[in-house]
């Protein structure tokens, strides 16, 4: 098999290599991650290697250990640092306990293109094996279809151009179709390319060659966990019209193993379940303005319709009888990776409330966050959520749900959906329930979540 070999000095001696060719166009990313967390527990992704220009240090690129002597990079990092280091967690603490070792060969896939960035994978040859625990790479067996969540990790920018972390992040993402990602790149993306994106995040400098894994979330030792994507490039990070772009590894897994010493095959893991496709919208939605900038990733119509954003705080619960007021941030609300936990949030809380020191009104995740809960169209509407009805004869608010709204007779749902009458803090009920009221403008609506 040939392939393009750089054959590394016996000394622990840096050396200065050529700089990393940019991305085609050269505005691409060279990676990292935005939007992300601090791993916890800091040891969960052992596989986990920075490429570094020495032994005393300098990361430039990511890596995986996919055998005890064998790292599976990407090929634009080849040519800079001759040393990496394995199970690393904040690169500033030299606390730390780590393997340090020498890279005695990089192996470059011998149909690299520099240009477009094609078959961008790399192997590097460890002149020591590592302690750590390696990871399983994708054979061809992985699930890797539209809208499956996969991890990405890395210590580089945590913005476009911006400053890397030291501590290492991570953050999911949705795999996105090679067909819709290629509409956004023009005819860049091959079939060993790989494409996830996440609204507000991303992979960025610093993190190329990096793992894209699918992440078992019953084991935090990283045994079940499955590279599917090497950090290859993009056009910014996190811009919402980009996806990020990986080497994608099934293709390349039979010169993988002809290249590397694997070792025995790992067991098969077993493919996570594909998660539901949200409802589409109608194919004419009457709130299409036709300008794709600002159209959602996954649907392709507008998420930020009315120039919907986020708010800094929603209102989570109200205690102590209505004087303490718990509040998250929407950015919390964003970050969840559990689903249903998520969809709760979104479509089951309905409270508002005044802060009775400040005289501020805050409100649920839907209205606070609309955007993150895919609640920026006036028509969407949840039986439970609750409107303001009237006022009792203790001057109290009555509150009532568009369920109960829908089974009023026509006459009374009518005289109510007209009154527009709101208590300062809940909204009326043409508000809260516009598809029960019919408002004439929700004849096409849009509703993310799958009934």
């Amino acid at each position: 098999m040939l392939a393009r070999l750089i054959q590394f000095p016996q000394d622990d001696q840096p050396h200065r290599w050529p700089p990393v060719k940019p991305p085609p166009d050269g505005n691409k990313l060279i990676a990292s991650i935005v939007g992300g967390e601090p791993v916890v527990p800091e040891d969960r992704y052992p596989y986990q290697v920075a490429l570094t220009q020495s032994s005393s240090g300098g990361q430039y690129c990511g890596g995986s250990l996919i055998a005890p002597g064998w790292v599976l990079s990407a090929a634009h990092c080849a040519g800079i640092g001759n040393y990496v280091q394995i199970g690393r967690y904040d690169l500033n603490d030299n606390s730390e306990s780590y393997d340090n070792i020498r890279v005695t060969r990089e192996i470059v896939h011998e149909d690299y293109n520099d240009r477009t960035l094609d078959n961008d994978f790399m192997l590097l040859e460890l002149s020591t094996d590592s302690k750590y625990t390696p990871v399983s790479i994708d054979s061809g067996s992985a699930n890797v279809g539209n809208n499956v969540d996969v991890t990405v990790m890395g210590w580089g920018a945590i913005s476009s151009g911006g400053p890397g972390s030291s501590e290492l992040l991570e953050v999911e993402l949705d795999i996105v179709g090679n067909t819709q990602c290629n509409s956004a790149y023009g005819g860049a993306i091959t079939d060993n390319m790989l494409c996830a994106a996440r609204t507000g995040k991303d992979a960025c400098q610093g993190d190329s060659g990096g793992p894209l894994i699918i992440r078992d979330d019953t084991d935090n030792s990283g045994a079940g966990d499955v590279v599917v994507g090497v950090v290859s490039w993009g056009f910014g990070c996190a811009d919402p019209n980009y996806p990020g772009v990986y080497a994608r590894v099934s293709e390349a897994y039979s010169w993988i193993v002809q290249n590397a010493d694997l070792g025995p095959s790992p067991p098969t893991q077993p493919n996570p379940p594909t998660p539901p496709t949200p409802t589409p919208p109608p194919q004419t939605p009457t709130f299409d303005d036709d300008y794709d900038d600002d159209d959602d990733y996954y649907t392709g119509y507008d998420d930020n319709y009315y120039n919907c954003e986020d708010e800094d705080k929603f209102l989570d619960k109200v205690k102590q009888g209505g004087s303490k007021l718990v509040l998250r941030d929407c950015s919390w609300l964003a970050s969840l990776q559990n689903a249903n936990k998520f969809i709760s949030y979104c479509t089951k809380k309905w409270r508002y409330a005044r802060d009775t020191k400040t005289g501020d009104i805050y409100k649920p995740p839907h209205a606070a966050c609309g955007l993150t809960c895919h609640f920026c169209w006036p028509c969407n509407e949840e039986k439970k959520f609750k409107f303001f009805w009237k006022m009792n004869n203790k001057g109290m608010s009555k509150l009532k749900s568009c369920n109960w709204l829908s089974n009023q007779s026509e006459s009374k749902r009518s005289t109510i959906c007209q009154s527009g009458d709101t208590d300062g803090i809940y909204p009326s009920a043409a508000t809260i329930c516009p598809q029960t009221c019919k408002v004439d403008s929700c004849s096409g609506s849009y509703y993310y979540y799958k009934k």
